[in-house]
């Protein structure tokens, strides 16, 4: 008399498999680190600008909120571009700094 576990494969493993293996390639990590750099704009925009909760009542204004507040957020994000953009100009480079 035999004594074991008993294992079951489920219908869809050959489909978990497939994902598993499509998480392994370049374009999937690539696609994840474009992902994590949306996902934190919309935090910023339902946490930091109140998107989270609707401020009038209507999907019209509920809509202009939204509107208005992805376009502060893409405000902000370009004003820290230009001044990363403005900084990055004015410092000067090693061979200013100690010429040979």
């Amino acid at each position: 008399m035999k004594h074991g576990r008993t294992v079951y494969i489920n219908a869809y493993r050959s489909l978990h498999d497939a994902a598993k293996s499509q998480q392994e390639t370049e374009a999937y990590k690539q696609a994840m680190k474009d992902r994590l750099a949306v996902e934190r704009k919309q935090e910023e925009m339902l946490n930091r600008h109140g998107l989270r909760h609707a401020r009038y009542r209507g999907l019209g204004k509920t809509r202009i909120q939204a509107y208005m507040t992805g376009a502060v957020t893409n405000i902000k994000r370009l004003m820290k571009l230009l001044e990363q953009r403005e900084r990055d100009v004015m410092l000067p480079t090693v061979g200013e700094l100690c010429p040979a």
